[in-house]
């Protein structure tokens, strides 16, 4: 059973505070979605978690510790990420770029993705930096996903997309959540996230404002959504 455990958890750049005190509990097939304004510590809680900013407090993944772990190691124990800046890598083509993931999940492969992804499936013999912003997000989050053995963390995932490739990506998050991964998503609203999270977190100047199941009563959510 997949289980991420968060205690004080805080992120940091050069020395100064991006994210901090976050402290949470998900479980295996649970989707948090972290949401608040830009520069709340959104995508620094993704970066922290794969090792990609030096961060603080204690973030372990079933019982292992991940702070003193390369992104490569993290990756390597099942964790997919997909970032808001896509980071695909420009010379390969979209196959190509699918199949150096380095863990491969068995709830999912390449020819589903693409199939799932039509874009992608039309351009698969294509390189990586001739897609269009939206086609590289779908591939991002299909390599992410390939990847996503125990815990998929994917940043702003319907960014640039049309509406049905972002039901598509539902459909991914959720075949996911089937096979028993956690997922954790980033948003900037709540339009999207509302009806499918088992908890919300909410950021604001980089400190959680909020933590717990879907509430969008809470105070903490009527004084952000009135900002």
């Amino acid at each position: 059973m997949s289980r991420l455990e968060l205690n004080g958890f805080g992120v940091s750049y050069a020395g100064s505070a991006a994210l901090r005190g976050v402290d949470l509990t998900l479980a295996e097939s649970d989707l948090l979605w972290v949401v608040g304004r830009n520069g709340s510590g959104r995508s620094s809680l993704l970066r922290g978690l794969m090792g990609l900013a030096a961060t603080q407090g204690t973030a372990r993944l079933d019982a292992q510790p991940l702070g003193a772990l390369a992104p490569w190691e993290i990756a390597r124990l099942g964790v997919g990420y997909a970032p808001d800046t896509r980071e695909v890598f420009g010379t390969l083509s979209v196959r190509e770029n699918l199949a150096v993931v380095p863990v491969r999940a068995a709830w999912c492969t390449a020819s589903d993705l693409l199939e799932r992804f039509a874009p992608l499936q039309a351009r698969a013999r294509v390189a990586a930096a001739r897609l269009s912003g939206g086609e590289q997000k779908l591939l991002a989050i299909a390599r992410a996903a390939l990847g996503a053995t125990r815990l998929l963390l994917v940043d702003e995932p319907y960014e640039g997309l049309a509406a049905a490739m972002c039901d598509e990506v539902d459909a991914v998050l959720a075949q996911a959540r089937k096979a028993g991964v956690s997922v954790i998503c980033t948003d900037r609203g709540l339009e999207r996230s509302a009806a499918k999270a088992n908890a919300w977190l909410l950021l604001g100047a980089g400190e959680p404002r909020h933590y717990g199941p879907p509430a969008a009563g809470h105070p903490a959510f009527e004084e952000w959504m009135t900002e």
